[in-house]
Parts: C-alpha cells; structure tokens; sequence
C-alpha cells in the first residue's frame, strides 16, 4: 500500500528560505501576504486565507489597512491576526517617517599605522601562534574578527573557498588577514610573502579585496604587502600585487579621505524617539517572543541605535548575538520588504518630473530593506508624467553592471521624453564614486543621441539620497 505523500510538509520553511534567498519582488500577492501570515496564523495553512484575503480586499495593502472586524469575517482569521497584520503595518510605516539614526560605531581603521596598532593590541595577552582574517565594510569598520588556522606558519594552508564563503556570509567589502607569532620576529618569511601573494590574487579574481597581511608579535608588526615591493616578480598578476601594497590608500581615496585620516569623528547621535522605538519594537516582537520581547527589544535598539536601523539590517547582522534566531530576523526583515513590495507594486499616479521631492520619497522606499545593489530607472513622458519604474539589475554589497542599452531600450519601449538613473549603496554612504559619475556621462551621451533627456542619477544609502553631479 503506498504511503501518500504530505506536498504541504515542511511549506512555511520552503517559503521562508525563498524569502531570505531570491528576495520578495518575484513573489505573487498572495505568497507574499501568506508568509506575513505565518507570524499571526501559526498553526494553520495560511495558503487559502491569504487568497481569501486578495480576493476580498483587493491588495495587501488594502489588507494590512483593513479593520479588525472586516478582517475577521474572513475565515481563519481572528482579533489576534488582524492586530498582527496592523502592528506589521504601523512599523513599516515607522521607515518613511524617521530618519536613520546610525547604529553605535563599529572600530573602523583607515591606515596601516591604525590597523597594527589594533592589531598589537589585541594580541597582547595571547600566549599562542595563529592566524586569523578580520573583515571590514566600506567604512573601514570591523565587523568580524575570526581565527582561520591555530598556527603563524600556514597561510598556504588557508583554503581559500572556505575564505570566500565567510567573506560573503558577513558582507564584507574588505579583509585584513593577520599572523601572530609569539616568540618570534615580526619579519615575514618568503613563504609568507609569496602565499600572501597568492591569497590576494585568488580573492582578487573574486572581486573581493584583500588589504593587507600583518605578521604582528609582542615587539610590533609588519604589514607584507607595503614592505614587499621588491618582491612584484612572484606575483602571478603584477597589476593585482600593485594594487594590494597601497590597498589602503586606494580606498581611502575612493572614499575621499586623506592619507593622514584619523579614525573619524564618532557618529552617535542621539535620538529623542529611542523609548517609542523600543516600544514599537517590542509590539512586534510579542508575537514571536511573548516573555522576552522587552528586553530583546532593548537589546537591539542599544545595538543599532533605532528601530529603523534594526528593520534595515540583515540577517547575519541580526544574529550575531543570542536571543535572535532565523525565524525572528525573517519576521524584521518582513517590515522592510512589506513596505518594499507594497511601493513597487503601487507607484504613485501622479508623479511629475518637477516634484523633485515626491520623486525622493518614491525612490527611497522602492530601496527600503535592501541588502545588495541594484539599478532602478525612473520613466517620465513629454508632459513629465510619471509612466513606470524598472528594476534593471542587481550586483553585490559593493557593485552592480549597469547596463547602457537596457536602459536606452527600455525608455524607448516605454516611449519616455526623461529619464531618472537611481542605484544603491547598501553598505555605504549615499555619494557618487567616480565610476558612478562616469557611467551618468556615458549615459547622458547614449540617452542625448536617441533624443531622451537624462535628468538625474541618484545614489540611495540608509534611507538618505545623494545625486551624481555631471557639471
């Protein structure tokens, strides 16, 4: 006799995963709304109720929008649910409305000089040899520190899979790699030096950034790369090696900042909101973690610096520390995507080239929550009206193709007069970098040639915008 197969088993898991993998834009309505109501439905199928819901109010929106008694004339669905539904609703709505307080410093190390000295004195006390990789941002920010091998003579032995796999599980823009060698000099021998090289060149093959390698004892360190000039000829890709002995300086230059930058003035601010934060936090919280919503609530907006910095962070972010797991960091996240979804699937009707700020305001949540960048244009008719928005691509935590003849085609299609050029920073600052304002002027070349006016190209970072400027 055979065993009939449950599709259903494991379908709230299967959905989940899909969220934190592909992304929300690609779901349908009523996938979308179905795992919002995993955390107000918990042990029911959601499925038919949130095609129920659809079809009864048109939209999630008009369903997170909708009274507790007409929601509750729906079957399945109770004054539990509908106050989960409003609370998922007011807390998006807290995205549009506050600005981004940035979260409490990280370390953030912009020199070599910065770098060693951290470095020594993290290793003061350390009685054994090992080597460990730490990972930055683009801020120059530390955001994980992690051994790699319980020995100072082995950087061939890192395996590099095993580094790229850690460099984008937590985000990184750039790593630093570091030898401690107790009891020993602070001089890299040559095997060091020619498995420094190749480290770097495999990672650069990537698109991932290898600053430097230290050897550091209890007497100092040395930094490989900037002291190992002479030593070009072992490099496999010569112009790889170049770029890793001033790694340093050429991202402070992409960032703007002098050589003899400092670590940067401290950016806490305060922020009068931060007990209503918590409070809405923890509203939100109480439908996963009923006995310890305050207190994780608290946790997170001491960490973050505000309720809008914890709903744009990401999951690794999340769950750095206990008390949050993957079911929780989904159901913050769905905050972010739920306002997300809504303003991509419901652009405004009457938007004007002229309302500069309407069109910020649209851009800016059309990027709420996002994690990797990606290329948005904006398409407007001979009278200026708003036609529609594409999402053109999507790239990395630090860079994404932007494609001339995508967007040419796709105003020509649309038959646009103007056209608005938005992408993303979301690990950084909203300002133009000089690839940025090059590809504004190639495109204004391409745009100007077929008779389409390209009028802006805006940079979104943490909720704020910054334009690149072509003059």
């Amino acid at each position: 006799m055979k065993t009939e197969v449950n599709i259903h088993k494991n379908h709230r898991l299967r959905l989940r995963n899909r969220f934190n993998s592909e992304g929300h834009l690609s779901f349908e309505e009523h996938n979308m709304l179905e795992l919002i109501l995993f955390y107000g439905v918990p042990y029911k199928d959601t499925n038919p109720i949130a095609h129920e819901l659809i079809a009864k109010f048109g939209s999630i929106e008009n369903v997170l929008t909708e009274s507790s008694e007409n929601l509750s004339k729906v079957s399945g669905v109770g004054n539990y649910t509908a106050d989960f539904l409003h609370c998922l609703y007011e807390t998006s709505n807290i995205l549009l409305e506050r600005t981004v307080t940035p979260p409490p410093p990280l370390p953030s190390y912009k020199s070599l000089e910065e770098m060693g000295e951290y470095l020594c004195a993290l290793v003061e006390n350390e009685k054994e040899s090992f080597t460990s990789v730490i990972f930055l941002n683009n801020r120059f920010e530390i955001i994980k520190n992690e051994k790699l091998l319980d020995t100072s003579t082995g950087l061939h032995l890192v395996k590099i899979e095993d580094l790229i796999s850690k460099f984008i599980d937590c985000h990184a823009s750039m790593a630093v790699l570091f030898q401690h060698k107790f009891n020993a000099l602070s001089i890299p021998n040559f095997e060091d030096v020619f498995s420094a090289i190749e480290l770097k060149n495999a990672l650069f093959d990537s698109d991932l950034k290898l600053l430097e390698v230290f050897t550091v004892t209890k007497d100092g360190y040395s930094p490989i790369f900037a002291k190992s000039k002479n030593l070009v000829a072992l490099s496999r890709q010569r112009a790889a090696f170049l770029e890793a002995t001033d790694g340093f300086a050429e991202m402070r230059k992409e960032l703007g900042a002098s050589s003899d930058t400092a670590r940067g003035e401290p950016f806490i601010q305060e922020y009068s909101s931060a007990q209503s934060d918590s409070d809405a936090l923890t509203r939100l919280l109480s439908f996963v973690k009923r006995s310890s919503a305050r207190e994780l609530a608290d946790d997170l907006i001491s960490r973050f610096g505000s309720l809008k910095s914890v709903l744009y962070a990401d999951t690794p972010r999340l769950c750095e520390r206990g008390g949050i797991n993957e079911n929780i960091a989904t159901l913050l996240r769905l905050v972010s995507a739920t306002k997300q979804y809504i303003c991509d699937r419901n652009p405004p009707k009457q938007l004007f080239l002229s309302d500069k700020k309407a069109i910020l305001d649209f851009i800016t949540q059309l990027y709420i929550g996002e994690t990797s960048e990606c290329v948005i244009s904006l398409l407007f008719d001979k009278n200026q009206k708003f036609i529609k928005h594409k999402r053109l691509s999507r790239g990395g935590i630090n860079s994404v193709f932007i494609s001339g003849r995508g967007i040419l085609e796709g105003a020509i299609t649309e038959k646009a007069s103007y056209v608005i050029l938005t992408h993303n920073h979301p690990d950084g600052l909203p300002e133009a970098s000089a690839s940025d304002i090059e590809v504004s002027r190639n495109l204004k070349t391409s745009l100007d040639r077929a008779g389409i006016n390209f009028s802006a190209h805006y940079v979104i970072a943490g909720g704020e915008c910054g334009e690149c400027s072509l003059f």
